[in-house]
């Protein structure tokens, strides 16, 4: 008589597979929703990252700009006059023209190392583009390289300091032998500090400077009108007119406001040497 199979021998019952499979699945969704969660941070660190990235590098890349702005004014295409070296013209489509120095030229390329550069905002896009020249003096068939050098943009301001702008309103300033506003301690021989009042930054560039008219003859210094003795019939004071400035004339500092969807407002200021 046969007694059956013994204890050792026997398989799974259908319930201890069911319990087996149910705790199966249960770790298994709990390591997808991790490796899911995983997955959703790596991706937000690399966007992130490279947002990061691309912002940092459009700021230098302005900085850098401005910082090796060079006096050097260009050709016109059309004829023998000159562009100045930089050029800031609310009706022109262009944010900025300028010419740079310091263009790397490792591959011994037949170029110079100087760059004319310009910028460009899409604001239907929200794209600062910019766009340079292999050439300084180019005739009307050049076509620009352009990059679009950072999106997600909303506004973009540029303002211009001229050279010899001295300080105005500064706390703990007093008025020197001049009466311009410069601080007691800064020697007459040496230029202000790089701060102005808010009225001496220009939007446009080249700015208009003034001088009298040609041929005028010089006012007399005096306590009257042009009059040594000050009886005030002296000679008349000539009034001054505006001319442009000189092509190769540089801004003293130029202030860089970008406004981003999600960075906010940055805004950088920029010495230019020289």
């Amino acid at each position: 008589m046969n007694a059956g199979p013994s204890p050792r021998s026997r398989g799974f019952t259908l319930i201890e597979l069911l319990v087996a499979i149910f705790l199966l699945a249960v770790l298994s969704a709990f390591a997808y929703g991790t490796l899911s969660y995983v997955m959703k941070a790596r991706e937000a660190t690399q966007t992130s990252f490279s947002r990061s990235r691309e912002v940092e590098g459009a700021v230098h890349q302005l900085v850098t700009d401005f910082e090796q702005l060079a006096p050097r004014p260009i050709r016109q295409p059309t004829g023998s006059e000159y562009s100045p070296a930089l050029i800031a013209d609310a009706r022109s489509q262009d944010l900025v023209v300028l010419t740079r120095a310091g263009w790397s030229n490792s591959a011994g390329l037949p170029r110079p190392t100087l760059q004319r550069v310009s910028y460009r905002f899409d604001s239907e896009h929200g794209v600062l583009v910019r766009a340079y020249t292999t050439a300084l003096d180019v005739p009307l068939s050049a076509v620009p390289v352009k990059r679009e050098l950072l999106t997600g943009v909303t506004r973009v301001a540029l303002r211009y300091l001229p050279a010899g702008t001295g300080i105005a309103n500064v706390p703990g300033g007093q008025a020197g032998p001049s009466g311009n506003g410069t601080p007691a301690n800064v020697p007459l021989t040496s230029p202000p500090p790089l701060v102005s009042a808010d009225s001496s930054w220009l939007t446009t560039w080249p700015p208009l400077n003034s001088a009298p008219l040609p041929g005028a003859p010089p006012a007399n210094p005096g306590n009257g009108a042009g009059n040594p003795r000050g009886t005030g019939q002296g000679t008349p004071q000539v009034p001054a007119v505006t001319v442009p400035a000189l092509p190769r004339e540089r801004p003293r500092a130029v202030e860089i406001t970008l406004e981003l969807r999600d960075y906010g407002r940055i805004v950088r200021l920029v010495e230019v040497p020289g």
